[in-house]
């Protein structure tokens, strides 16, 4: 999707979303009961295309579950505070707890499972939802 650059902002009842990316992703969030976030770490927060997609919605987050899994050199700890602050403007309930991956511990740096650990951080989220 293209960066959000819309004059009018989501939360305006006058907001129509007009890219199909937009929209698709709109319909999937609509849809849920809970939505489960598979965030890297980037220089200690939130990647710029995730954050840009998050930002595309307002009303599709009212009401949903947000539950989170990490991965970085620290477990993605940093990017999951930074979205904690994006999606308690956005009138979201939080599950707890929050998984946590990290390189050369959990996985390697291509994703793959090194370690018993990574199963229990991922089943810890699952079983919560």
């Amino acid at each position: 999707m293209p960066f959000f650059d819309s004059e009018i902002i989501p939360s305006d009842e006058r907001y129509e979303i007009t890219h199909p990316g937009a929209k698709r992703l709109s319909q999937l969030v609509s849809e849920a009961d809970t939505v489960l976030i598979l965030s890297p770490e980037y220089n200690h927060s939130v990647p710029a295309a995730l954050k840009n997609a998050i930002d595309w919605l307002y009303k599709e987050w009212q009401g949903k579950k947000i539950a989170f899994i990490g991965y970085g050199w620290v477990g993605g700890a940093r990017s999951i505070n930074h979205l904690h602050g994006v999606f308690e403007n956005l009138g979201v309930e939080l599950i707890e707890p929050e998984g946590n991956l990290r390189f050369k511990k959990e996985i390697e740096l291509d994703g793959s499972i090194i370690s018993d650990n990574a199963i229990a951080e991922i089943t810890k989220v699952l079983s919560v939802l």
